[in-house]
């Protein structure tokens, strides 16, 4: 494609409302005097000058209907996904993958999008376009709300990590250790009840399970009943069966890592 063909497709795009031009790989384009005459001015032409001014102003309020794919004007997903921050990235030790699972199979259950999938984008209209731009706007509003309720889980988690630990010397000693040692550190101790996987409900305007473990069977099967309403709801709100099943499991793991020794 020219350099007069790109220019010209990103002035019309640059006079279309709605239209964001980072999505588009022609940010790097020069003025069309520029182009033309060599300075923005176009000093040397000045009736060529005046000539161009009227086609741009032309092709800038002109409505264009669009007779082929807008989109291979465009980044592709892959790009748009990562300079947007489509990707929820969840990296940290203290995210068990029970919990990861969870919320990943909830973003699966979201509406297709060409963006999260990777695929080829297939734009064929400047509606089109603001339809995704809009798409992505409301993915990131997710992403952020989702990273603030982890932030706040981490949060605790670490606090409770370093809890333990008296003197400068220990904290100093701690900071080189991995934390997922220090984390077990906590097992069977009441600072390990921060580590509740049913935590990851909040996200979802879910309360989590309990923090201890059943004291008989009159208890359990309340704790049964519990488990059931939380995984109805969870599943309710679109995470997947299978990885809210395997939460429950976690939840029970880690209720036996909240008794302390004492009571064994």
């Amino acid at each position: 494609m020219s350099r007069g063909t790109v220019c010209s497709i990103y002035n019309i795009l640059n006079g279309t409302e709605g239209i964001d031009l980072s999505y588009f790989k022609l940010t790097q384009v020069s003025n069309p005097s520029t182009e033309l005459f060599g300075d923005v001015w176009g000093r040397n032409y000045p009736e060529e000058k005046k000539m161009l001014d009227f086609i741009v102003h032309y092709y800038r309020t002109t409505k264009f209907e669009w007779v082929k794919d807008i989109s291979s004007y465009m980044f592709n997903a892959d790009h748009i996904a990562k300079t947007k921050g489509l990707d929820l990235g969840i990296k940290d030790e203290l995210i068990t993958p029970e919990e990861r699972d969870c919320i990943e199979s909830y973003f699966k259950s979201l509406p297709v999008s060409v963006i999260c999938n990777r695929e080829r984008l297939s734009c064929n209209s400047v509606d089109d376009v603001i339809g995704m731009q809009k798409y992505v706007k409301t993915r990131q509003q997710m992403l952020r709300n989702i990273k603030e309720s982890l932030k706040t889980i981490l949060s605790s988690r670490v606090i409770a990590c370093f809890a333990p630990l008296k003197g400068m010397s220990k904290t100093n000693k701690a900071r080189k250790a991995p934390i997922r040692e220090l984390k077990a550190n906590l097992e069977y101790t009441n600072e390990y009840k921060v580590f509740n996987p049913s935590a990851i409900g909040r996200i979802f305007g879910i309360a989590p399970l309990r923090v201890t473990i059943p004291c008989d069977d009159k208890d359990n099967d309340k704790y049964i009943a519990e488990c059931k309403v939380f995984s109805e709801d969870m599943i309710r709100k679109g995470c997947s069966k299978a990885s809210v099943s395997k939460l429950i499991e976690a939840h029970e793991e880690y209720l036996k890592l909240t008794v302390p020794v004492s009571r064994r």
